[in-house]
């Protein structure tokens, strides 16, 4: 090696701490690799051969993506020591992206056989080497976690997954040595090696909404999930507007390891989403225990580089679902990426395939959930990481399913059922589908301990919820008298349905059986285009509905009488709801409700509902029988309640779990 070489390498900053044996192999082994802009420093997939650290210059991260003709560009880097190629310290010993020169470039390098037989043989001196390498890689980690905070605003994030909830399951125990024991991280350990890392730990629990730690805090532990649910966020700017989150939640995985970073500092914060229990261990005691025993020293330094390499592939899966808007493409990415180490009877290589079906979607996720519970090592860590990248899927699949439910006990309610037990029936389902969804409500204390008549905006539903029947249950409708008027009053109200066309079997039969009131509008077809057909059926359903409010079940209608889109919403107000509260011997109360989102896909939204105080229609119009008047009201009222539906709006782009961030 050259003097100027030499000259080079002792800039190394853990050289010094490295002993003179060890300094003096890993120099004499070194070679200085000069490369121009756009060289190739390692390829994917390509055997991990050649260790690297740029010494100066900048490279470029990128991964090959399905059915796309350019890589995807994962991460770049000028800073000085950024390793390269640290993947070939690990099973299979491939290259996991692949590293461009952005300009001209230096490096330093070993083969990786080398290092692995230098670590065998001197463990003690090698522990300053692997720290430093660990400690770049969540470097590049912060880099990943940098590009994705900037690619999805927060209002465009699915954060139902943020929201705090009450745990069903407080109190339950959970040995620590067992969880040791199905932790992926430390499968790798001795039984009694696990013993003493147990022997320094301690259970930590965490109340719903308590942090753990906060982000360039002082991160002075080992933590490891033992049971709940938390929430790891990255925040890029002190506003909070660029965020990326993770969501753990099952037992044995690592919150932090930030004890090992370099400068001793917690990139992320941790908020409890549920009654949680972390296993803690106080870093001074793990590395002054780790520091007697080298050898376990560099195992688990190696199982560090080999958890940053795991995260590092989630993240940048994140990164190709949010280029490509594809989910299926990011999870087949990252089979493909762990191939090699997979059994080839695994299901995992069939879920790409079922994924591309709605019919076998399912399938898909149930495979990935059982793997994740249940296959070995590589196979959970794999499903748990395409499940991670599927959450907006799974959770419009298992919304779409609950829909298909809801019809199902509807359609097949015995016969024996009474209307009002089958809208019953129907709430009950209903709000168990909504409670898995992200969904706000405000203005709950307007609501009168009288029925009512509850009228609202009414919102097309999207093509995707379209049931195999061609069926579309109104989720406006239904949210009202599920989550409202059923957690309010036990009674989930009776709606005025349109009478459906003669094509439209499944819309007929679902509200036959729940026995809503009907009327014809222009889209049921010829019987409203007769003058008298239409007073007819205005006279019936005044009598009819005001037989229900007497009877103490509040009315459900929309004023426009068809749908539209939130942003256009509503539409012009029609008379009907108010000349029946005008026409009432005891006049009704008219509850307003603005309601927005529920014509969007579920996997990045948040309905919304704002019940606003009600009124009576003679403070409003002193005699609702002359047309001028109504009209008037009507055009009136059309646009204040536009206001109403921004505050929906509002509301459902409104991120309160944020306020925990912001707790000291």
């Amino acid at each position: 090696m050259t003097n100027t070489a030499t000259d080079i390498l002792t800039d190394l900053p853990f050289l010094n701490e490295l002993s003179e044996s060890f300094r003096e192999r890993l120099m004499s082994e070194s070679r200085i690799v000069e490369m121009e802009e756009e060289d190739i420093v390692t390829a994917q997939y390509s055997p991990g051969d050649t260790f690297y650290i740029l010494l100066s210059g900048a490279i470029a991260f990128s991964l090959k993506v399905e059915n796309e003709m350019e890589e995807l560009l994962v991460g770049q880097s000028n800073r000085k020591f950024t390793p390269a190629g640290w993947s070939g310290f690990k099973e299979p010993f491939r290259y996991a992206t692949t590293v461009t020169c952005n300009a001209d470039s230096v490096f330093v390098c070993w083969e990786h056989e080398f290092l692995r037989t230098l670590f065998e043989e001197d463990a003690e001196g090698a522990l300053p080497f692997l720290q430093f390498i660990a400690g770049q890689a969540q470097h590049m980690l912060l880099d990943t976690w940098q590009m994705l905070a900037q690619l999805v605003p927060v209002a465009d994030q699915n954060l139902l997954k943020l929201k705090t909830y009450q745990s069903i399951e407080q109190g339950v125990s959970v040995d620590a040595l067992d969880l040791l024991n199905r932790s992926p991280f430390f499968e790798v350990f001795e039984e009694d090696e696990l013993k003493e890392f147990e022997s320094i730990g301690i259970k930590y629990n965490l109340e719903r909404g308590q942090k753990l730690f906060d982000q360039n805090s002082l991160a002075e532990s080992f933590d490891v999930h033992m049971q709940g649910k938390v929430a790891l966020i990255y925040s890029f700017d002190p506003d909070q507007k660029q965020l990326d989150h993770r969501i753990i939640n099952h037992d044995g995985y690592l919150i932090s390891t930030n004890c090992f970073s370099d400068n001793q500092t917690n990139y992320l914060s941790c908020i409890a989403l549920a009654p949680s229990t972390v296993f803690r261990i106080d870093a001074k005691k793990l590395k002054s225990y780790l520091k007697k025993n080298p050898e376990l020293a560099i195992r688990f330094q190696l199982r560090l580089l080999w958890f940053y390499s795991n995260r590092l592939r989630s993240a940048r899966a994140k990164l190709i679902r949010i280029n490509f808007d594809g989910e299926i493409a990011a999870v087949r990415n990252l089979i493909e990426q762990n191939c090699t180490q997979l059994d080839v009877t695994s299901n995992l290589h069939k879920v790409p395939h079922l994924l591309k079906s709605t019919i076998s979607l399912q399938d898909a996720i149930f495979s990935l959930r059982t793997l994740a519970e249940s296959g070995n090592s590589l196979e959970r860590r794999i499903a748990n990481s395409a499940l991670d990248i599927l959450t907006e899927v799974v959770r419009e699949s298992d919304f779409y399913n609950g829909l298909l439910r809801v019809y199902s006990e509807v359609a097949n309610a015995p016969f024996h059922y009474t209307h009002k037990e089958v809208r019953e029936l129907c709430a009950e389902q209903f709000l168990e589908v909504f409670e898995h969804t992200s969904y706000q409500v405000k203005g709950w204390e307007n609501l009168p301990d009288v029925p009512a008549i509850f009228i609202y905006n009414h919102l097309e539903n999207h093509v995707y919820n379209t049931l195999p029947n061609r069926f579309q249950l109104t989720l406006d409708s239904h949210f009202i008298s599920s989550v409202i008027l059923f957690k309010k009053y036990k009674n989930p109200g009776i709606r005025v349905v349109r009478i459906p066309r003669g094509e439209e079997y499944g819309h007929q039969y679902y509200y036959e059986r729940l026995g809503h009131i009907p009327v014809f509008t222009r889209e049921s077809g010829s019987k409203f285009d007769s003058k008298e057909e239409r007073k007819k059926q205005r006279d019936d359903f005044f009598e009819t509905a005001g037989k229900y409010l007497k009877d103490g079940t509040s009315i459900m209608l929309a004023p426009e009488g068809t749908s539209s889109t939130t942003e256009n919403s509503p539409k012009l107000f029609k008379p009907g709801a108010f000349l029946l509260a005008a026409k009432m011997e005891k006049e009704p109360l008219i509850v307003p409700v603005a309601v927005a989102n529920f014509d969007k896909r579920l996997n990045r939204t948040t309905f919304a509902a704002v019940i606003k105080k009600p009124f009576r229609i003679s403070e409003k119009v002193a005699d609702p029988e002359k047309r001028e008047e109504m009209s008037a009201f009507l055009e009136a009222y059309q646009k204040e309640f536009r206001t109403y539906i921004d505050e929906a709006v509002e509301l459902a782009n409104a991120d309160s779990w944020l306020n925990a961030l912001a707790q000291d």
